[in-house]
C-alpha cells in the first residue's frame, strides 16, 4: 500500500482537546445522511457512491472556540453593523498567548477593499461588511510535491456561514486561516467543534486538456448496462473504496 501521511500539529493544550481535534471525514458523517433510508429495492442518495465518496474524502477541521456572530443588526445607535464576540475570559490569556495559539479574540477581518470592494461576489453576499477570518490553530503538513485544498466541508452545507476555498502548497509552516462569508443575519453562536473546512491533500501534477468525440457504440453499450439494472451498476463496475485514516 502506497501510504502518505498528513500531519496536523498544534500546541499541546489545543492538541489534547478532543472536541477540537481534526478527524477523517468518514468519522464526521452528517446526521441527516445517516437518517436517509436505504431499502434494497429503492434508489436513494445512499445508493450514490460518488456522494458517499465525497462525504468520506479528506479530513475535517473544526472551529476552535465559541464565537458570537452579530451579522447585519442595529448597534446602540441604530446603525446596522457586523461584529464578533468571544468569551471575555479569554482576555486573561493575553494577546501574545492568543496569537501564539492562533484563536480568535474578536475582530479579525479582511478589509472589503482587499477583495475588490462590491465588485466581488463574496462582498455582496457578506452585505458589504469586512470579511471575517476564522483563525485556525492547526498547522497541516504533507509530503513534498503535495498541496492541500481547503474548502467548505464537502456536502455538509451550513446556512449560517461558508469559508472561501483556497489551495496551499506543502511545506507551508504556518496555520492557514479561513476568510468566511456570513449568511445568517442576526445574533447566533458559531460553536466550538463546528466543522469549518474540508482538508483534501493532492499531488501536484501537470495536466493538459483535450477534446474528442466518444464512440457511440461504446456509449450505447454502457448506457444499456446502466439502464438494465436498477441499482449497483456503478458500485460493482467502477467504484473503489478510498482510505482516509
Amino acid at each position: 500500500m502506497n501510504e502518505r501521511i498528513i500531519t496536523f500539529s498544534a500546541s499541546k493544550m489545543l492538541a489534547d482537546d478532543k472536541e477540537l481535534q481534526p478527524e477523517p471525514a468518514k468519522l464526521n458523517i452528517p446526521d441527516w445522511y445517516k437518517k436517509v433510508p436505504n431499502p434494497p429495492d429503492e434508489r436513494t442518495i445512499k445508493m450514490c457512491k460518488p456522494f458517499l465518496t465525497s462525504l468520506t474524502a479528506g479530513y475535517i477541521l473544526k472551529n476552535p472556540i465559541d464565537q458570537r456572530i452579530n451579522f447585519n443588526i442595529p448597534d446602540s445607535n441604530g446603525k446596522n453593523k457586523t461584529w464578533v464576540e468571544v468569551h471575555p475570559n479569554l482576555e486573561i490569556f493575553g494577546e501574545v498567548f492568543r496569537q501564539s495559539m492562533n484563536f480568535n479574540s474578536g475582530e479579525e477581518t479582511h478589509d472589503i477593499k482587499q477583495v475588490g470592494g462590491m465588485t466581488c461576489p463574496y462582498a455582496k453576499k457578506n452585505k458589504a461588511f469586512n470579511i471575517y477570518k476564522i483563525l485556525n490553530p492547526w498547522t497541516v503538513n504533507v509530503p513534498p510535491g503535495y498541496s492541500i485544498f481547503y474548502m467548505p466541508p464537502i456536502n455538509r452545507p451550513d446556512d449560517r456561514f461558508e469559508i472561501i476555498s483556497g489551495i496551499v502548497d506543502g511545506g507551508h509552516s504556518l496555520p492557514t486561516n479561513f476568510p468566511c462569508v456570513f449568511k445568517k443575519e442576526g445574533t447566533w453562536i458559531l460553536e466550538k467543534g463546528t466543522p469549518v473546512a474540508s482538508v483534501f491533500p493532492f499531488k501536484r501534477e501537470a495536466w493538459r486538456m483535450k477534446m474528442e468525440q466518444y464512440d457511440e457504440k461504446d456509449f450505447l453499450k454502457k448506457a444499456f448496462n446502466y439502464a438494465s439494472r436498477f441499482t449497483k451498476w456503478y458500485a460493482e463496475k467502477y467504484w473503489k473504496r478510498n482510505r482516509w485514516n
